[in-house]
């Protein structure tokens, strides 16, 4: 009987050090965000290429969007919905790792690009240690993802898919301003790990994958709707289209997270389901 208290004490503890490490983990990246958005020296210095205004913010939107769905899963205790995200910054990182070591072997002389595809490579390695400890811890809330928001989803990835394999192509005038070629690429890996995190959503369609999900797409919007929407006035003419397009995607997957979140009844997260699930 005590060896059987003592090994439920120090699981309890292990569950409990993870989900610590999680929130931390994504206030890291919430802090690392907030520094691209204001284009701090301490931030962008980390960015191997030069990059505009706007591609920084953008930066800044991908690095909420991850830390969301982290602190979300370490404060709700939702351990099981982990490995969608790992296959995410799995794919996203190796991806990205390839091409910049690619580059600098290349380039010889890019010191800045080798230690990007280095700390890239490290973080594509860690996703998958991750995944393959994670994958199989179960769910607890297994509601059925609702079909709007599954349909959503299949759309999601499918743009995804598209845009991001025309953006690591270096296929040009994809995005709402100019990329160089290298951005362009490493954006395209950032869209394609995103497109697994959805899919991976859909082979799981619980609520306790989903959820995550549309938190990070919440951030992800509200980071960038105000830029996108400003940006109308000095947007490229043959650009404009891709403006209106990126923005209304951004329109309607905050207004699909808000309602889905905080409205529907069957969904939404309130108060009171907060306190069980930090209880747990």
């Amino acid at each position: 009987m005590p060896q059987t208290v003592l090994g439920s004490q120090s699981a309890l503890s292990i569950r409990d050090l993870s989900r610590a490490a999680l929130v931390c983990s994504g206030i890291g990246a919430l802090i690392l965000a907030v520094g691209f958005f204001l284009q701090s020296t301490w931030a962008t210095k980390l960015w191997p290429l030069p990059a505009s205004r706007l591609s920084f913010i953008f930066i800044s939107s991908i690095l909420a969007a991850e830390a969301a769905p982290v602190i979300w899963i370490g404060l709700a205790g939702e351990l099981g919905a982990i490995p969608g995200g790992a296959i995410n910054l799995a794919v996203t990182y190796a991806g990205i790792a390839f091409f910049a070591l690619r580059v600098s072997a290349r380039l010889s002389a890019n010191a800045t690009m080798v230690r990007f595809g280095i700390v890239s490579a490290v973080l594509a390695g860690i996703s998958l240690i991750i995944l393959a400890s994670t994958r199989k811890i179960p769910l607890h809330d297994i509601r059925a993802t609702p079909l709007p928001v599954r349909i959503s989803f299949a759309l999601f990835a499918l743009v995804l898919l598209l845009v991001g394999t025309a953006l690591a192509l270096e296929r040009p005038n994809i995005f709402p301003w100019q990329l160089s070629r290298e951005t362009s690429v490493i954006y395209g890996w950032i869209f394609l790990g995103a497109m697994c995190y959805f899919a991976h959503a859909l082979a799981r369609p619980y609520w306790g994958n989903a959820c995550g999900q549309l938190l990070g797409f919440l951030f992800y919007d509200l980071v960038l709707i105000e830029p996108y929407l400003k940006h109308f006035q000095s947007v490229k003419p043959q650009l404009r289209l891709n403006l209106i397009i990126y923005t209304a995607i951004i329109i309607y997957s905050g207004l699909l997270a808000i309602y889905y979140i905080f409205v529907h009844r069957k969904t939404r997260t309130t108060l009171s389901r907060w306190r069980q699930e930090l209880a747990r």
